[in-house]
């Protein structure tokens, strides 16, 4: 977010923050978070590689 942008939303009364004060997160819930965030992209990842063989049946 730019600069200006921040303080004209900060001076409207908006409160900037992170996720994890938003969500009030202790330091290991977010890095279960980023640790499952990184596993779903792997998945994913791997998921899109797999459609892209031909002839091979989706293995999951």
């Amino acid at each position: 977010m730019d600069k200006d942008k921040r303080q004209r939303l900060e001076k409207s009364g908006w409160r900037i923050g992170t996720v994890e004060d938003f969500l009030e997160l202790s330091p290991v819930e977010k890095e279960i978070v980023e640790i499952r965030l990184a596993l779903s992209q792997e998945k994913m990842k791997k998921t899109a590689d797999l459609e892209t063989l031909k002839g091979k049946k989706k293995v999951w």
